[in-house]
Order: structure tokens, then sequence, then C-alpha cells
């Protein structure tokens, strides 16, 4: 749902086209994808464990050398990152296979997120974090989902654009 939103409102305001990757895409017990956001692009979908809407399997740790430097136009990762030991592997990985000019759109969990272990749970991101991620890019935007309730972060939405 919270990714829904966040991907609407940047689909209304950028647009989407061209080569999409997407980084932990398996659906988990008949989860809807993402993917009908992007029927009008080329979508790839990988993960590191085979099943629903997984393209190519591998350990992000690894996009290159299966997928060339400056490749997609936009790179996606959602409640994945903190499933990943060693996540900014993941991340230098998806800068590296990211066009010039092209976006990259994260969404972890945050500190209100109970431990989800699939198939284990290691980190917790702040707004900090998410900055910190996006270093070395440009119209930096962060999204936090706050819980009405309590008022903690829920979950960390946040995107950057690499410079060209």
């Amino acid at each position: 749902h919270q990714t829904n939103e966040f991907l609407g409102k940047f689909k209304d305001k950028h647009g989407v086209g061209g080569k999409v990757l997407e980084v932990g895409s398996r659906s988990l017990e008949g989860q809807p994808t993402i993917r009908h956001y992007f029927k009008d692009c080329e979508y790839t979908g990988v993960d590191m464990i085979k099943g629903d809407n997984v393209d190519v399997v591998l350990n992000a740790h690894n996009l290159i050398p299966t997928f060339s430097e400056n490749t997609f136009d936009l790179v996606l990762c959602f409640d994945t990152l903190e499933h990943d030991d060693k996540f900014w592997l993941t991340l230098e990985q998806m800068k590296k296979v990211l066009k010039p000019g092209g976006y990259l759109l994260i969404g972890v969990p945050s500190r209100r997120c109970p431990l989800h272990e699939h198939p284990s749970d290691y980190w917790r991101f702040m707004e900090p974090a998410g900055i910190a991620m996006m270093d070395g890019f440009v119209d930096i935007v962060v999204l936090p989902e706050i819980d009405e309730v309590t008022q903690i972060e829920d979950e960390m939405y946040f995107y950057g654009k690499k410079p060209l």
C-alpha cells in the first residue's frame, strides 16, 4: 500500500519509461507486485531466490557483470535492503547499472517495523541513512511514512537522480 502511493507520486511527477530494474522483485505468498506500473517499459525483476515476478536469479551484490554499467533508466528496490547482509554492496551495484539522468528509488523499513525474516532481517533505516545512500545524486527526495498513532517512522522512501 505505502509503496504504491510512493510510486504513484513519483510517476505523476517524473513519469516512467525505458528500461526498469527491480532489485528484490520476488512476490511473497501472492502479494501484488509493482510490475503493472511499468507495463510500457522493459521491466526486469531480479532476486536471489527463484519465484513469482523474478526474471533473473542472482545476488544483487553481483548485478555487474550480468548487466552492464549505465543500462537502466530506473532502478527500484523496495523492502529488500533490510534482508541484505551487506546492503552497501547492493547499493553500489544499483548505482552502477543506473544510467546518468536515471532515478534510483528505495523503500526500507524504519524504527517501527517489526522483525520479518525472509530469509533474514538485519537492518532498519532512518532519514539520514536515506540521504547518505543517495550520496553523489541530485534531486534527492526523502518521504518518511509516519504511523499516525505512535508518530514513529514505519517506512522510509527516498529517491535521487544520477547526475548526467
